[in-house]
């Protein structure tokens, strides 16, 4: 049976462990390499391999805000990405904890795995399978999620820009909601999508308020890249 879905704008503790690791710094969604910061991963979750389908049981969703750069346009960000990628998400991935020095937990976010379809910028081959840090994660039925962004799902087709890592293999999307676009979704994102109820809301491929500034964004990355 389906779960209604319950919205809350209020900035709740979930959303502050996440900041760190999912682009409070300016320009980049990279989380934060300082050696007060241990990784503490904490193993596999039931998560957003069908977190657009209705039957998932998520029962509220926390919006947060942070501290990142606005790109002006596609190429800003283009410039800024080690790798532009599209993929395909694999349906594993694993919500992360990182602990600071007292083993308290300083942030956490999503790391997701995706089969590169196509490489437009840098030297990933085809068909390789890599980590990426998505700034949203699921725990106790919540989607938390910063400035708006929708975890990824097994049915679409996404465009990726992407920053490497310092000492990991993995990579972080760029800019938030600024870095990912589902070209499987011709639809433009409805400018009263905070106003939706929480069904439908869940459904969108951005769920903040920088409305006119996803959708123009996404129009620049349907014309190049599509």
């Amino acid at each position: 049976m389906k779960k209604q879905v319950l919205v809350t704008c209020s900035l709740i503790t979930a959303i502050s462990l996440m900041l760190m690791g999912c682009g409070s710094q300016i320009g980049n969604s990279s989380h934060n390499n300082s050696n007060s910061v241990k990784n503490g991963e904490v193993g596999d979750v039931q998560l957003n391999t069908k977190v657009n389908d209705p039957e998932v049981e998520i029962t509220k969703i926390a919006v947060g805000e942070a501290n990142h750069k606005i790109y002006n346009d596609l190429s800003e960000i283009e410039d800024r990405a080690d790798l532009i990628v599209n993929v395909n998400y694999t349906g594993d991935s694993k919500t992360h904890n990182y602990l600071g020095e007292s083993g308290e937990i300083a942030y956490t976010n999503t790391l997701s795995t995706v089969e590169v379809k196509k490489t437009y910028k840098g030297d990933v081959q085809e068909k390789s399978v890599i980590g990426v840090y998505q700034p949203a994660f699921i725990e106790n039925s919540t989607l938390s999620t910063v400035e708006g962004y929708n975890l990824m799902n097994q049915k679409g087709n996404y465009i990726l820009f992407l920053k490497k890592l310092d000492n990991e293999t993995a990579y972080s999307i760029i800019g938030m909601y600024q870095g990912k676009f589902d070209l499987s979704i011709s639809e433009k994102v409805v400018e009263n999508v905070t106003n939706l109820s929480s069904s439908e809301r869940i459904q969108s491929e951005y769920m903040g308020s920088n409305v006119d500034h996803f959708n123009k964004l996404k129009e620049q990355v349907e014309k190049k890249y599509k």
